[in-house]
């Protein structure tokens, strides 16, 4: 985050060329100004998490070279709905989650993990 922080949401530039977040762009310089932090972290964090394709493409056009973006998993909780037919191949698949509770009927199974 830092890494955006200093090269988009400092840059004024690169800023005009995406109207798309100067919603964004006006809480991060408020919250810099007046020592708020938290919702500048919140700014630029949401600024990762509604970029589309067409705004990592104006930034490849920026900085010169191709960017990209991790998305970040922090769901907490998620539900799967498998037919039991297709179970192991689709279990196998699934990771990331210490927790789980499932169920079953005759064809589906019900899962749902949690960290």
């Amino acid at each position: 985050m830092n890494n955006v922080e200093e090269l988009v949401f400092y840059d004024l530039k690169i800023r005009e060329k995406l109207p798309d977040f100067d919603n964004l762009f006006k809480i991060w310089t408020f919250s810099v100004r007046n020592g708020m932090m938290p919702l500048g972290k919140k700014s630029l964090m949401d600024f990762l998490t509604t970029l589309k394709d067409e705004h990592i493409a104006i930034l490849e056009s920026c900085f010169g070279t191709k960017v990209v973006v991790d998305r970040l998993d922090y769901h907490i909780a998620r539900d799967y709905r498998i037919p039991i037919a297709q179970a192991e191949e689709q279990l196998n698949k699934l990771q990331g989650f210490q927790n789980l509770s499932i169920h079953r009927n005759e064809t589906q199974l019900y899962i749902s993990f949690w960290r």
